[in-house]
């Protein structure tokens, strides 16, 4: 998306200063950008095919408009439409990656040069990083067209090779300079952090939940239907339900997962798509609550009651108490008082997981498996020595010894410094909320000519 912003930015510089400046475009796709190879491989065949004339650049234009579009039947097919190109040449040139080599070729040369992203710029040689305002360039371009200038009036060079003149006096490669950086380790403060190794007491009863009713595990999330990291673990959920597709095959039994309901203010939509939420596990059970946060998952960034209501259509609820529950919102004291207890437990941002009662860090599915596992290990020896204490009433069980209020972590160097740390203090103490000294804490939160230049191919072997 850079590079297409600095598509625009290159027309501004051509249309500004004419025949005083030529544009060398250079292919470095990016690895994570999937399609990029390919366009670039289409672009460098189209090139071959057709030279640098319009029907390149109007091809080449297009695909930065249509980046979002870049599949091997679009490329072939634009190629034909757009520049006249071979269309069936242009596929083959894709399939069998013909100019990956030459492209490869290319980004090591930018690497050479300090090219670590794109876009990069080069103007007569010094770099300039990123997609710029047009500013950014006409000061470079300025100087660089005044020195032009002047050597070529003192006859150093003439205008067809003043580019040769001026960059043969560059480095071979990129020079770096080692900047260091100044050591604020005393200055840092230690936030408080919860403590891990305690179990919370976390009320399941009237939650919202999928996956086995009578599971010895619960695992418990302070979820926010908005939330854009809440939408990353509702898709570990689903692995830890659905399996992964290969060797494991999720948690049909045995587990038990609760949303605790965490609508952030600053989330408009997600305080009344949690009282939907609620309704729809009211009437469908787990596995209507399950197919509902699956449709809403991928209508995450805006939820207007309109869709709330069509996605709970979707799942067979009936329409005139799903809508009424909305209108009367008879469930929103449900959902404040849940994240009010959330808040008490330790819930500062979403998503926040508990699993029996003891947090969790880290967002991972083979994470979350291990706490599982060993949660269900330590179930069934409990259940052993308490044969009474079977199915949901082992969480029942511990859940009588479990802490009302959340325990935090707390560093006690007045500098702030982190523990075990230049300046910090390995020392810590525990308190509880309320207590003096609990501080906030914050939810997790380059001869000069107009035209432009493609780059030739490498020859053909």
């Amino acid at each position: 998306p850079y590079c297409g912003r600095a598509e625009k930015t290159m027309k501004e510089v051509m249309d500004k200063y004419k025949d005083d400046v030529k544009i060398v475009f250079i292919n470095n796709p990016l690895r994570f950008h999937k399609q990029a190879m390919p366009a670039a491989i289409a672009a460098i065949e189209v090139l071959k095919q057709k030279g640098t004339g319009e029907a390149y650049w109007k091809f080449h234009n297009h695909l930065f408009e249509n980046r979002k579009n870049l599949t091997a039947e679009n490329l072939a097919k634009w190629a034909k439409e757009l520049a006249g190109a071979d269309e069936a040449k242009v596929k083959a040139a894709i399939d069998g990656k013909t100019h990956e080599a030459h492209i490869n070729e290319m980004m090591k040369w930018g690497a050479k040069f300090g090219v670590r992203g794109t876009p990069a710029f080069f103007i007569n040689g010094y770099f300039v990083s990123g997609a710029r305002p047009l500013p950014a360039f006409t000061a470079v371009i300025d100087r660089e067209i005044a020195k032009a200038k002047k050597a070529i009036e003192e006859k150093k060079a003439p205008r067809k090779d003043i580019y040769k003149f001026v960059v043969g006096s560059g480095l071979a490669q990129a020079k770096y300079i080692e900047q260091k950086m100044p050591d604020r380790s005393a200055q840092r403060r230690q936030r408080p952090r919860l403590d891990t190794t305690k179990n919370y007491k976390i009320d399941v009863k009237q939650l919202p939940f999928i996956g086995d009713p009578n599971a010895t595990v619960v695992m418990t999330v302070g979820f926010d239907m908005q939330c854009p990291y809440c939408g990353k673990i509702m898709d570990i959920i689903t692995q830890l339900m659905d399996g992964d597709g290969k060797d494991f095959k999720g948690y049909k039994t045995g587990l038990k997962i609760a949303i605790v309901h965490y609508p952030l203010p600053f989330h408009k939509d997600a305080t009344l798509a949690h009282e939907a939420l609620q309704e729809v596990f009211n009437q469908k059970g787990p596995k209507g609550l399950y197919e509902y946060l699956k449709l809403l998952r991928k209508d995450q960034r805006k939820m207007p009651r309109e869709l709330l209501e069509a996605h709970a259509k979707t799942v067979g609820a009936d329409m005139a108490k799903f809508k009424e529950a909305l209108d009367k919102h008879t469930h929103l004291k449900l959902v404040q008082d849940t994240t009010k207890a959330g808040r008490q437990v330790g819930i500062m941002g979403t998503p926040s997981v508990y699993i029996n009662g003891k947090s969790v860090n880290g967002r991972s599915v083979p994470l979350f498996r291990k706490f599982i596992d060993e949660a269900k290990v330590a179930a069934d020896a409990f259940i052993k020595a308490h044969p009474a204490a079977t199915g949901a009433k082992y969480y029942e069980e511990i859940q009588k010894t479990a802490l009302p209020n959340a325990v935090w972590i707390q560093p006690t160097d007045a500098k702030g410094g982190r523990p075990g740390m230049p300046g910090g203090n390995p020392m810590i103490r525990r308190i509880k909320p309320g207590q003096p000294g609990m501080p906030l804490v914050a939810p997790r939160g380059g001869k000069p000519l107009i035209k432009r230049v493609a780059p030739k191919p490498a020859p053909m072997k």
